[in-house]
């Protein structure tokens, strides 16, 4: 199974809690991981060393970063600075 979101990451474990224990998280903020396709750069570390301990292949700091550059925020520019419409 290719790796193609962070969420298909979280689903290498058997549960929320397992990956939360792994990773040093509340079940809950796995839950949110999850549900929000994100795993914020300060967990990384812990992710990659808790599925090389697991046996799961291909977590690496390169393919989060490779996910990471795959999303994108939307942000809204300043009030000042948006185009007014006629």
């Amino acid at each position: 199974m290719a790796i193609t979101t962070y969420a298909s990451i979280i689903t290498r474990w058997n549960s929320f809690k397992d990956f939360a224990d792994d990773i040093g998280i509340d079940r809950k903020h796995a839950h949110a991981m999850f549900a929000r396709d994100s795993i914020p750069p300060y967990h990384w570390l812990n992710v990659v060393k808790a599925a090389s301990k697991r046996g799961y292949e291909g977590i690496t700091y390169e393919l989060l970063a490779r996910l990471a550059s795959k999303t994108t925020l939307r942000v809204r520019r300043p009030p000042a600075q948006r185009k007014k419409r006629a």
